[in-house]
């Protein structure tokens, strides 16, 4: 059987003899949504658990929307002149209005990506800045998480808005069982050393960590509080199908709008396999194959998930199925050891 990849925006095409493949698993395509701009409205004036934007906003108020930065298939260039649509309805002047990129711990964008990402409306008509976690004058420090007690500098624009929106995506996620929600947050827009506690190796060995899972996930329950301890009150995220059209749209309170998301995108991504294979072969596809960091989640994807998919050993036929917990303890091992040498 021929196979292709995908390889940045190509293709790469594999053959594989018949007898050993088990199979090609791929996360349920579906259709986009019609008339999509319709449905994002539809959903800013009838949000989760909270009122319409427009009746939370005042004219006097000063805003910060979050938004995602070129790691994400977000089409926020689709979802933010929406958004301003209905601040400008409850008087909001745009001059009111700033986004701030959730870059984390990434780079910062170009000019040029800034205009693609927000669009070159969005870019001319409001401040866009790039959250930069290194820099210290940039950043409040707020509290510490309620659960892992996570100190939690955030960008100030954030903390200081009168108002905080974020945009987002839901898609699976190693720590935090699905992107989206307060992540736009923490570590979207946190500090270098609240990213670095967030993501310490060991967290993956805590119980309800891992991909798909948000119940009684403390990763994920702590990124829900930093939003709210941020000033998060609302936001509009969305599911994109296989060719990253948007497929359903959430939108209002920053946990249960998200978790409304979760439910639909858990049976878009979750797929049974039919036995433990020797060899996975896996691809993250644009944009998460764009640097060596981001195209972890390749394997990621088949090893920290609520169950593993793949043999320990691999061919060796007396070998036992790899544990994500022992996988988890290796890390956390080599993590000791890294600390005893300092």
């Amino acid at each position: 059987m021929k196979v292709k990849l995908p390889y940045g925006s190509e293709k790469i095409e594999v053959e594989i003899p018949d007898e050993n493949l088990i199979g090609v698993i791929e996360p349920k395509d579906i259709p986009s949504l019609p008339n999509v701009e319709l449905k994002i409205k539809e959903a800013l004036r009838s949000p989760t658990d909270s009122p319409r934007l427009s009746s939370l906003v005042k004219p006097d108020y000063t805003v910060t929307i979050i938004a995602t930065d070129i790691s994400r298939p977000c089409p926020d260039h689709i979802i933010l002149p929406l958004i301003l649509l209905e601040l400008n309805k409850a008087g909001l002047r745009d001059d009111h209005i700033k986004i701030v990129i959730a870059t984390g711990m990434h780079r910062p964008m170009t000019e040029e990506e800034l205009k693609d990402k927000v669009g070159k409306e969005i870019h001319e008509r409001v401040e866009v800045i790039n959250h930069v976690c290194t820099d210290e004058e940039s950043l409040r420090f707020v509290g510490y998480t309620p659960n892992l007690k996570i100190p939690l500098k955030i960008n100030k624009e954030v903390v200081d808005a009168d108002f905080v929106i974020s945009t987002g995506m839901v898609d699976p996620h190693i720590f935090a069982g699905y992107t989206g929600g307060g992540k736009s947050v923490m570590p979207g827009v946190s500090g270098l050393k609240t990213i670095e506690e967030m993501h310490m190796p060991y967290r993956l060995d805590f119980p309800n960590v891992g991909i798909c899972i948000c119940d009684n996930n403390p990763i994920r329950m702590d990124m829900d509080e930093a939003g709210k301890m941020a000033g998060l009150k609302f936001i509009v995220n969305v599911a994109l199908n296989l060719k990253y059209e948007i497929a359903s749209v959430s939108a209002g309170n920053i946990v249960t709008a998200h978790r409304k998301l979760v439910k639909f995108v858990d049976h878009i991504v979750k797929v049974q396999v039919p036995k433990e294979p020797d060899i996975v072969i896996s691809a993250p596809g644009y944009p998460k194959d764009r640097d060596l960091y981001q195209a972890t989640r390749a394997a990621n994807n088949f090893v920290c998930g609520p169950k593993p998919v793949i043999k320990r050993g691999g061919g060796d036929n007396n070998s036992s199925s790899v544990s994500r917990w022992s996988w988890q303890r290796n890390i956390l091992q080599l993590d000791e050891r890294s600390k005893d040498t300092e």
